[in-house]
């Protein structure tokens, strides 16, 4: 029996790590951060889609990032750039989207947690409402967080609280 209760991890790399940079420096602890992600998702939300979430960057990503993720249960598709015209074209979004849009209609997804604060995804989660799924949101800070964004993350049905986890305090800073 399917009961739509698994949550589908799509992280946007480029954006979470670039905002935890910018915030951080080097000290970001992004592989706490990730691993805080997952806790409150298992805790707060539901559990894990196949026990796998899903990193969407680019091909320039160093391999001490892809043994994070292979250590933390991440699943990592590359985005190469393409060439259009005279310059290179990131198509970290619109994979991600992809890939999101492919998967709604799977019986066991009843949640998405998306990982950015980019304003590109609104019609994708808006989408994915439509489709019955509740949606979470974990903006890597408060300032790469698009306030529209907001608007799409749903409360959830057994605890009541809007479902959302901001990165950059995940681990028990106090930020503004």
């Amino acid at each position: 029996m399917n009961n739509r209760s698994k949550v589908l991890i799509l992280i946007d790399w480029d954006n979470l790590f670039i905002c935890l940079q910018e915030k951080f420096g080097a000290e970001m602890r992004i592989e706490e951060r990730l691993q805080a992600l997952t806790e409150w998702i298992k805790t707060e939300i539901g559990e894990i889609f196949k026990g796998w979430g899903f990193v969407f960057a680019p091909d320039h990503l160093t391999i001490i990032h892809r043994d994070i993720f292979v250590k933390n249960n991440l699943r990592l598709m590359i985005c190469p750039k393409e060439q259009v015209g005279g310059t290179q074209k990131d198509t970290v979004d619109e994979t991600l989207i992809w890939f999101g849009e492919a998967i709604l209609d799977h019986p066991d997804i009843g949640f998405i947690c998306l990982v950015s604060g980019d304003a590109d995804y609104i019609e994708f989660l808006e989408k994915a409402k439509r489709a019955g799924i509740k949606v979470a949101l974990a903006p890597p800070t408060i300032n790469s967080l698009s306030r529209n964004l907001l608007d799409c993350v749903d409360i959830h049905p057994k605890t009541g609280k809007k479902m959302i986890l901001r990165l950059d305090t995940a681990l028990g800073e106090h930020c503004v």
